[in-house]
């Protein structure tokens, strides 16, 4: 499909190309003021690219206490997937990862975001016992 002189997969690099430059953006301001955050709206395509950068520490930051800085937000449910899946894929902390996704599913359970972190969840008991 065309956009205006875009592509739709050319809107899509672009706006992942943006994103990466926003992750370094944030990672530089961050490092002269280790309090600074985005807003709400900003911080889950940040917190996922920086999940696919390997980037724990900038993941952690952007998803840890979203719920509760910002009750009831859109994002929320793939927030809490976000950090199940750093808790999985970067900390190896599946007790904590099984609480997010308890959570996940016990305030949004219809969300496709509960869908996939009870997957995830299955997928890092199958890696555990092999």
């Amino acid at each position: 499909t065309v956009i205006g002189n875009e592509t739709r997969s050319q809107m899509l690099e672009r706006e992942q190309r943006l994103t990466r430059q926003a992750l370094e953006i944030l990672e530089q301001v961050r490092r002269t003021d280790a309090g600074f955050l985005p807003g709400a709206d900003d911080r889950l395509p940040l917190a996922e690219e920086a999940l696919t950068a390997h980037r724990p520490a900038t993941v952690k930051a952007l998803v840890q206490g979203f719920d509760k800085l910002f009750p009831g937000h859109r994002d929320a449910p793939a927030i809490y997937l976000a950090g199940a899946r750093l808790l999985i894929e970067h900390l190896r902390d599946e007790e904590q990862a099984e609480r997010a996704q308890e959570a996940l599913q016990q305030h949004y359970p219809e969300h496709p975001a509960a869908r996939e972190a009870v997957r995830l969840h299955g997928l890092a008991a199958r890696l555990r016992s092999v």
